[in-house]
């Protein structure tokens, strides 16, 4: 079990003052836990980043430089990674394919859950554009069957006026035809 220490007692086993705890803690922006009452307590990982924070100061490292390799000091050592068995490794090759599998699950579903939304509007775009691309098609192809049916039309009221042009050169041509052919029969 994790011992938890109060400031007082981590400053002394780190032998330095409460106060230069407080310092390191607001200007290398260590993530120090807090009870529900708001004091700040110490485990064994906060302990032995303090150490090594420590060790740096005495060897004359400045807290700026310390402050760029905190997420180095912060990853968790060998011991503490066999003490959490992340993940255990099966002896059977079928366990270690479905255990495969699962673990793709999970990364699968973690990346999808952190892409939703880019994924989304990615998918809204290409839809949106896949619809455009119908309406167009479909607008071109409605277009192109009224231009058939007005040139359809166009023949028809041509072909319409043509014969009423013809009818009526026909019914002049009698017409004129008996006017003639009566002229000449009374000047006979």
């Amino acid at each position: 079990m994790e011992k938890k220490r109060m400031i007082s007692d981590a400053a002394r086993e780190l032998d330095v003052e409460a106060h230069v705890l407080r310092y390191w803690e607001e200007e290398l922006e260590l993530p120090i836990p807090r009870n529900e009452m708001g004091h700040r307590y110490y485990g064994d990982k906060e302990m032995r980043l303090l150490m090594e924070v420590r060790e740096l100061k005495e060897k004359g490292v400045h807290l700026r430089a310390i402050k760029e390799i905190i997420p180095q000091l912060l990853l968790p050592d060998k011991d503490e990674l066999q003490e959490q068995k992340v993940i255990p490794f099966p002896e059977d090759a079928n366990q270690k394919m479905a255990q495969f599998q699962e673990i793709m699950v999970k990364i699968v579903g973690q990346a999808l859950k952190h892409h939703e939304d880019a994924l989304s509007r990615q998918m809204g775009q290409r839809v949106a554009e896949q619809v455009v691309k119908e309406m167009d098609y479909h607008f071109r192809e409605q277009e192109q069957l009224e231009n058939e049916r007005y040139q359809k039309f166009d023949e028809i009221v041509r072909s319409y006026q043509k014969a009423r042009a013809e009818a009526g050169a026909a019914s002049e041509g009698k017409r004129r035809g008996r006017l003639f052919g009566r002229k000449k029969r009374r000047t006979t």
